[in-house]
């Protein structure tokens, strides 16, 4: 009984020992170039949820100031103009701020 486990064990262990280990498939240029779309999409993703967020909490301000979508509509050349004008002058203090 003890030479025919021993046996097995042995067998077991050479034939753990003789499998070589896998090796790993090379990436194509195909494959890269995938990836590359794969991670463009992903950034571009990552960049619209970006700017709604920001859209949200720009408007939260706005309406805690009680100015609502329908008066930015109602006087949207005026509101771009003005918020156009902030953010430029106040635009090398957000660039130190994001510094």
């Amino acid at each position: 009984m003890e030479n025919e486990s021993h046996a097995i064990n042995e067998t077991m262990e050479n034939t753990s020992l003789s499998k070589k280990p896998r090796k790993r498939r090379k990436k194509t240029v195909s494959d890269i170039e995938l990836q590359i779309k794969e991670l463009q999409k992903r950034k571009e993703e990552l960049i619209l949820k970006s700017k709604a967020e920001i859209g949200e909490f720009v408007l939260t301000i706005l309406s805690k100031k009680e100015i609502s979508l329908e008066d930015i509509e109602n006087n949207k050349e005026l509101f771009y103009e003005e918020l156009g004008t902030l953010l430029s002058e106040n635009s090398q203090n957000f660039f130190e701020l994001l510094k």
